[in-house]
């Protein structure tokens, strides 16, 4: 029987098997989605279902883009592969999120924010006086195509 690949694992496990050199403000802590998340759960899936896979692959990817300097130690992704952009705006690899940050990123600019005014720490440090406990987010449904 195979290992269930690191990435699976989940954000717990990708945590502790990374070298804390890895990340930007030493190792990140959770400790709040684990007590406050379940909590406030709508939906409950099994363990291998596949909302719960998917919820498990983006906790993961949030926690490397946001806390780990080099796009090379990540595991939710093929970095050299990935690229991404948000309603038909530019596009980025990686390495750009890694350098600017997720948020100004996937945010973009607005009338409320200006992601040329705000660098990876600042963008972060606005977000985490918004969400002083935290953003939780649940998977509530995976769809599958419709076959006919």
């Amino acid at each position: 029987m195979t290992e269930t690949p690191l990435w699976l694992q989940g954000r717990t496990a990708v945590v502790e098997a990374a070298d804390p050199q890895e990340f930007r403000d030493g190792t990140p802590d959770y400790h709040l989605s684990h007590t406050v998340m379940p909590e406030q759960r709508t939906h409950h899936f099994a363990p291998d279902s596949l909302e719960a896979i998917v919820e498990r692959i983006v906790q993961v990817f949030e926690m490397e883009v946001s806390h780990k300097k080099d796009p090379a130690t990540w595991v939710s992704m093929v970095t050299e592969h990935f690229r991404t952009n948000v309603n038909g705006g530019p596009w980025a690899t990686a390495q750009d999120i890694a350098d600017i940050g997720s948020y100004n990123i996937l945010i973009g600019d607005s009338a409320f924010y200006k992601t040329g005014q705000e660098s990876f720490e600042s963008s972060h440090h606005i977000f985490h006086q918004a969400f002083p406990t935290g953003f939780y987010w649940e998977v509530l449904e995976v769809l599958s195509p419709r076959r006919s």
